[in-house]
């Protein structure tokens, strides 16, 4: 039996509490008239898929995952993004990963590291928009790199005509995503984007503004899913690229995005074709709640990730004390984002340099 959807009443009175540290099965049920997606091919990848995509469409790596819910993301892929100065990270990061069965494409940000990886592994990043070494905030070649991440999701999205979930480096999966809110809101398919928010988390589940209603000025563009029919952020994420390579841009991916996305919003708004935030309970229960503007073929629905579950790196460490996934940002350097990733839980889990030693392999996967 997998578990009932949950409620508010659970979420605010903890009556969930211990089931969620330990997750033995998925939070949210695969509706009982949804297709067998067993029986369901993968999808068409198109002749121009990059082959590391190919080789892991699907979210699990069904070989050696059990989860429930490990048939119900074959038009999903799982990319993650680091150059070659950020390996060490990217090992620790896949041993987490792999750990809850997943399975990913690397987004390589320099040749050094897609060569390392291999194209059955690695997506380049083309010889014009490669990036090597530590990059500070904002300075020398930060920008390029990160807008080049953006460039690199939608190209995977529209030549392989999959839906993308995209993960930096530094946002480490404790628990499995797709087996909670995450999941939940992608299954329903009533979001063309989830993103992360960008700001300190509550001490409690379902408090953040987000979830009332109430925009957030700038997300996070770290962690976040995206509908490959999103004709939408498709033209957001243009915008955003054609700002980043002009010549006096002084601002990142992230900050670009929600300019744009801000702007956009106020042009719909005043051309009658509204964009719809979900509160919580369209949050808590997407695959039945009725959406205000769920008729509306033009309406844009979007939807934020709970920071309570779901904590970027304010306040340090999280009020949370098992989040399910923690990203490790608003902290300088290298070193600074592995102290985060090891203090932000107990026991130390988020890091360990043992699993960062060359040449281990995990059945499918070696790490060269």
């Amino acid at each position: 039996m997998l578990m009932p959807n949950v409620t508010e009443t659970d979420r605010t009175e903890g009556n969930n509490a211990n089931i969620r540290h330990k997750h033995p099965k998925p939070v949210w049920n695969v509706p009982e008239n949804s297709p067998d997606n067993r029986l369901r091919p993968f999808p068409n990848l198109g002749p121009n898929c990059p082959k590391a995509a190919r080789n892991n469409v699907g979210v699990f790596n069904t070989t050696i995952s059990n989860s429930d819910v490990r048939n119900e993301f074959r038009n999903v892929i799982v990319l993650v993004s680091c150059n070659y100065a950020y390996y060490d990270m990217l090992l620790n990061w896949q041993y987490l990963a792999r750990n809850l069965g997943l399975q990913w494409a690397v987004l390589a940000l320099d040749e050094k590291l897609y060569n390392k990886l291999g194209e059955d592994h690695a997506i380049s990043p083309g010889h014009d928009f490669s990036v090597s070494g530590v990059q500070k905030f904002r300075r020398g070649q930060f920008n390029k790199l990160s807008c080049n991440k953006m460039r690199m999701v939608m190209n995977v999205a529209q030549k392989c005509d999959v839906d993308v979930v995209f993960s930096d480096v530094d946002n480490i999966f404790y628990h499995n995503p797709f087996e909670h809110d995450f999941g939940r809101l992608i299954h329903s398919q009533r979001y063309e984007y989830i993103y992360q928010t960008n700001g300190a988390a509550p001490a409690k589940p379902l408090q953040d503004d987000c979830l009332k209603g109430i925009h957030s000025v700038e997300g996070n563009t770290g962690f976040y899913y995206v509908s490959r029919k999103s004709a939408v952020v498709r033209g957001i994420v243009d915008s955003t690229l054609e700002r980043c390579a002009q010549a006096d841009n002084d601002l990142d991916d992230q900050s670009l995005f929600w300019r744009e996305f801000h702007k956009v919003r106020r042009q719909r708004i005043e051309q009658n074709t509204p964009m719809h935030h979900c509160d919580v309970p369209e949050y808590l229960q997407p695959t039945t709640q009725n959406l205000v503007d769920a008729t509306n073929a033009s309406t844009f629905n979007y939807c934020c990730l709970d920071p309570y579950y779901y904590p970027v790196g304010r306040p340090d460490p999280p009020r949370n004390k098992d989040p399910i996934t923690y990203h490790a940002n608003f902290v300088k350097g290298h070193n600074g984002k592995i102290n985060k990733l090891r203090n932000s839980r107990d026991d130390g889990y988020g890091w360990d340099k043992t699993r960062t030693r060359a040449s281990r392999c995990w059945f499918w996967f070696c790490l060269f």
